[in-house]
């Protein structure tokens, strides 16, 4: 009898561990299998759709931003009431992470081209030129563990910090910008949690849903605060 409820023990035990092992590998699987449908910022609502292979298909503003890719080649064209606003060219390099941004108008007139340099998968370094002429804005990137800690153009520094105990995932900030800009530049190890430029400072905090997905960024500026959320569609 004794050896019996050992046995029972430790083969509750294994059970146990194996069952949360399961869930957890369970939840994020449904984590991944989910996107970010729409984003609703006050009276501003986006609306993001995506293809069959799980790419962003389009998102919906103030403007419609349809893409189609072509090898490693996204094309971006911003349009409103069936008129071409923009059209937007982005190469990516063998990361995924877009490389140079060329932007024209309908009529194919050059706007302004960007050239993303990176070391190894942290952005280094932006040139900007402007279709009419001008100087060059270069802006540098500084990154620390893994995260983007500064930027600095000109004379101009931004500076950010991170959740250590939060990793970068769907629905943080750096997600987002890279999902309103239909392009992934910004790929860190963790969710950002403040930026401060010329001694204003943004901070972020971050709302859960039971599955442990982000359903919201409250972000506060100067005692104001600004709650962004979203709603998801799983396979």
């Amino acid at each position: 009898m004794k050896l019996s409820r050992i046995f029972l023990m430790i083969l509750m035990t294994v059970v146990i561990k194996l069952c949360l092992s399961g869930c957890n590998k369970n939840t994020e699987r449904a984590i991944r299998n989910c996107k970010i449908m729409s984003l609703i910022a006050g009276s501003n609502v986006y609306v993001f759709t995506y293809n069959s292979d799980g790419k962003l298909n389009s998102f919906i503003g103030s403007t419609t931003n349809k893409l189609t890719y072509a090898g490693n080649t996204i094309t971006i064209t911003s349009s409103s009431g069936g008129t071409i606003f923009t059209v937007t060219t982005v190469t990516l390099n063998s990361n995924g992470l877009a490389n140079n941004v060329s932007v024209t108008d309908a009529a194919g007139v050059k706007l302004s081209n960007t050239l993303y340099e990176y070391n190894g998968t942290e952005l280094s370094k932006s040139t900007v030129t402007n279709g009419f002429g001008g100087a060059a804005i270069v802006t540098t990137y500084t990154w620390k563990g893994g995260n983007m800690i500064s930027s600095q153009t000109g004379t101009n520094v931004t500076t950010f910090d991170y959740f250590n105990d939060i990793p970068a995932q769907q629905g943080d900030v750096w997600h987002v910008v890279n999902l309103q800009m239909g392009y992934e530049l910004y790929r860190t190890k963790n969710a950002l949690k403040m930026m401060e430029a010329s001694g204003v400072i943004l901070s972020n905090t971050y709302k859960f849903d039971a599955a442990g997905r982000i359903v919201g960024i409250i972000d506060i500026s100067r005692g104001l605060p600004t709650e962004v959320n979203f709603l998801y569609q799983c396979r």
